[in-house]
């Protein structure tokens, strides 16, 4: 038995006609439980594994011929 859940929240922004920027943050929530009902040997295990991950990404249009792009992400795991 499993379930997953998952959201994802984007935002774009133009500072100028230059610089953009473009940022989400998602959020993963997985779980799942293995089990064997049949005794003497019953038994269950449950995990969990979440994520957190924020990203931005940035375009600077230097000039026609030149754009220079750059980011940062940070992700954040999370296990039972």
């Amino acid at each position: 038995r499993w379930s997953n859940q998952y959201g994802t929240l984007k935002w774009q922004h133009f500072f100028s006609e230059k610089l953009t920027s473009t940022s989400s943050l998602t959020y993963s929530n997985y779980t799942a439980k293995i089990v064997n009902p049949t005794a003497p040997n019953r038994f269950e295990i449950p995990t969990r594994l979440s994520q957190v991950n924020l990203n931005s990404d940035f375009s600077f249009q230097m000039n026609e011929k030149h754009k220079l792009g750059f980011g940062i992400q940070a992700i954040r795991y999370h296990s039972e």
